[in-house]
């Protein structure tokens, strides 16, 4: 007997959390620093059949969780000057 492999596409889920988080530190501690930012997402595999698998940022995406499969991955910011 023969077993099927199945893939399934991967979401992304970005909690309001992590916008609050970005917004102070962005205030308090970058500024107008435009160097890449490290950030840790997670990857979940959903607890109920009709939920997907997901990566998911939230607040604690700016420091090192405890999470069993962490996402490493840069924030960047992009600043525009505009000549007047």
């Amino acid at each position: 007997m023969s077993k099927v492999v199945q893939f399934q596409s991967l979401s992304s889920a970005v909690e309001a959390a992590f916008w609050h988080e970005l917004g102070q530190k962005k205030i308090d501690l970058f500024k107008l620093d435009d160097k890449p930012q490290p950030i840790h997402g997670y990857y979940t595999t959903g607890t109920v059949e009709e939920i997907q698998p997901r990566i998911c940022l939230d607040f604690g995406a700016f420091s090192n969780s405890k999470f069993a499969l962490i996402l490493h991955n840069y924030l960047f910011f992009k600043f525009f000057k505009f000549g007047f």
